[in-house]
């Protein structure tokens, strides 16, 4: 069963899973701690700060895979 982990796409579907998984708990954590009614408002804020910052570090916000280091 664990031999699965040895194919690349299985293995980086579970790092990334892992890693969302600790963001959107925090994100959730943290909506319901402050008691954010407008969610919805919040992320799309959020999401248009990253798309700044592609455009101020000169990076296509709408290409597929731009986080991935070359190896």
């Amino acid at each position: 069963m664990l031999d699965m982990f040895t194919q690349d796409f299985i293995f980086n579907a579970l790092k990334v899973s892992i890693v969302m998984g600790l963001l959107l708990s925090y994100l959730g954590v943290h909506v319901v701690g402050r008691g954010i009614v407008f969610v919805d408002l919040a992320l799309g804020q959020i999401s248009m700060l990253g798309v700044a910052f592609a455009n101020y570090i000169e990076k296509d916000p709408t290409v597929r895979n731009t986080w991935r280091l070359k190896s």
